[in-house]
Formats: C-alpha cells, structure tokens, sequence
C-alpha cells in the first residue's frame, strides 16, 4: 500500500519539476493538459493500489457496463448463401430454424444452356464464374404473396460475371431501362461512346473469389446502439458491392422467415479501390450479438457483388421485374432478372451454433 502511495507521490513530483521547466521556456498552454493528466494517472495508480479489495472489485465491476468490448468476427468468401461450392458453412440450430443456403455463382460451361454447379468435388480455381440460378430461389413464401421469382430466363444463365447484361448509355437505350452487354475497355476512344467498363475486366476465377477476406468489429453501447466497421480485401477491383445483415425475423403471422436488411440502413454500397480494398462503417441502431424486442437475431452480414453494376435500395436485386435485353448476337427479348445478379462475396457470421467447415 505505502509502496504504491509512493509511486503516486513520485508522479507527482514529475509534474511540478516538468511545470517548472515550462514556466522557464514560457510554454504556459501545455500545463493545464499536464494537470489533467497528472490527476488521471494519480486515479488509475490509487485505484490500483487497492485492487486487491472486495471494495475496489465491487466499484470497477460497477462501472463495467459503461463499457463494451470491441468484439471481432472474420469474413470468409462464400459461392452463395451460407455456402462455398455446395457445402453449408455455418449451422444455426440454436436459432431453430433452417436458414437459407444457396448458390448464386457458377462455372462457365461455354456452348451450354447452364454453367456447371460448384461442388466439393467440382471447385476448381481457375473456373470462370457465371450467373447461375438455384431453384431453391423459385419458393412461395408464408401465406397468400406470390412467389418471389418465377423460372429463371435461360438466356441469362451460364453469363461471365463480367458479361452480365448492365444498363446501358445513352446511345444504348439505357434510358429505357434497356440492358446490353458492355464491352471492356480497350483503347481510350476518340469520343466516350459507346460506354465501356473498366479496364480491370479479365473474367473473374473462383480462386480469384475466394481470396477475398475481411473482419467485421462492432462495440455496443448502453443505448443498445453500437458502433460497427468492415475492413475487406481482395474484392473485384471497382466493382459495385452492398452490405446486407440476413435476419430472422417474425412475420406479421408469427411465422419466422430470413430476411436480408440493408446493413446500417440505404445507402449500403461500397466499391473497392483499384486494388480491391474496402471499408464500411456504421452507427447501428441495434447491437448485433442481441436478440430485438420483436425477437429478430441477424444470423449473418454479407457483401454482395453485383455483376450489373446496379444497385436496388431496400432489395438485393429487382426479382421479377420484367425489363428489354439485347444479346450480345443482338437479339432483344423480354425477361425477368430473376436473382441472378446479386452474388453473395464474404459473409461475417454473428449468431450462429458451429462453423461446419471446421468439424
């Protein structure tokens, strides 16, 4: 006890020597931040000094809500839903439900009508990624709302995920929500017609894909808010992303269904730098370890690539909205986009029983 009442009287003294030597040199405006400062560290060392005691455990312990560890989760690249190349990542059997597990990217199998589906025995690196349909997709949720997406269109399967049909300029019927394929860039042109996509457009590999990684870190505090920050690498340079918390969630009948929410709120969109580096930060509502008053748990934050460069607000992509394409062979037809441009990248588990992969 005297020992660490000494170590306070000695910092102490080191503040009235150091006040001394400014007054000398006449730095005036630094000794007010030295006494805050000195009055700090005489609080932390008297505090310490009788750590030992229930009292002092009774006190800390006191103010222990007041603040929240910083809690830390790692992104891994997933070829779908809560899956990579077929197999489920993670299990929520604590949550008691089914949460949804599908793929939303494939191989490009060229001169066929579908791509190959990825597997654990079909996963090669250097496969070329395509839009792909699982037609676990094509369900009718709870109660008398149609079914969220017909039978996928053919002619828009089995597409490079560089070749997906975006919007186009001007020149292009973009304007009428037309939908072309925009070639990659080349040569600057003499003139910025027609539009092009950027220069980083060599076809996109699964074992590019899946060198993707992240850490998701969040802090909650007292208001049941938190603070939350994404740091990702090795995304598809320049590409268009969106961050999505997946939640289980009660219907209006009682009926628990997952959802995905834009994560923080719209707008949700990051792209990557040249390099393939991002970041996204939020101030949450919610903290996302606890279960709302409603019941609601987010399972898991996904960012999402999506191969059309286009954006959706409040959904992942416009399931069901018929719109005008023109093949690359030119030819227009009319279809749905049927969820086939969103594709989930990495995904940060939150609640959740086991990581399958590590079984």
């Amino acid at each position: 006890m005297n020992h660490n009442i000494s170590a306070v009287e000695g910092v102490k003294n080191l503040f009235s020597r150091t006040c001394k030597r400014l007054q000398k040199g006449k730095h005036l405006l630094a000794i007010p931040a030295l006494s805050v400062l000195a009055a700090s560290v005489s609080n932390i060392v008297s505090a310490d000094s009788i750590s030992h005691s229930f009292k002092a455990q009774k006190y800390r312990s006191a103010y222990s809500y007041r603040w929240q560890p910083t809690q830390s989760v790692r992104g891994v690249p997933v070829t779908g839903a809560n899956q990579f190349c077929g197999q489920q990542r993670w299990s929520f059997e604590d949550q008691g439900i089914d949460p949804l597990s599908f793929r939303q990217v494939a191989a490009y199998a060229p001169g066929e009508e579908f791509p190959t589906v990825l597997s654990a025995e079909v996963c090669p690196p250097d496969a070329i990624l395509a839009s792909t349909h699982d037609p676990q997709l094509s369900f009718d949720p709870p109660g008398p709302a149609p079914a969220i997406t017909s039978e996928p269109d053919s002619r828009l399967q089995n597409v490079p995920l560089r070749d997906v049909p975006k919007n186009a300029g001007i020149l292009q019927g973009g304007t009428n929500g037309i939908r072309n394929f925009i070639e990659p860039a080349g040569d600057f042109p003499v003139d910025p017609f027609p539009i092009v996509q950027t220069r980083d457009s060599d076809p996109i590999t699964l074992g590019q894909w899946a060198r993707a990684r992240g850490r998701l870190t969040f802090r909650c505090n007292d208001d049941g808010g938190a603070q939350v920050r994404i740091r990702m690498r090795n995304l598809i340079p320049n590409g268009v992303y969106s961050v999505w918390g997946i939640w289980k969630t009660p219907l209006p009948n009682g009926v628990f269904v997952d959802l995905p929410v834009p994560f923080g709120g719209v707008p949700n969109a990051i792209v990557p730098d040249r390099h393939g580096r991002a970041e996204f930060v939020r101030d949450l509502a919610f903290c996302p370890s606890e279960t709302t008053e409603n019941e609601s748990q987010l399972l898991w934050v996904a960012a999402a690539f999506h191969s059309d460069s286009n954006l959706y607000a409040g959904v992942p992509d416009a399931a069901n909205v018929s719109t005008t394409f023109i093949s690359r062979e030119g030819e227009t037809f009319e279809s749905s986009l049927s969820l086939m441009v969103h594709h989930e990248h990495l995904s940060f588990p939150i609640n959740f029983t086991r990581d399958l992969f590590q079984q």
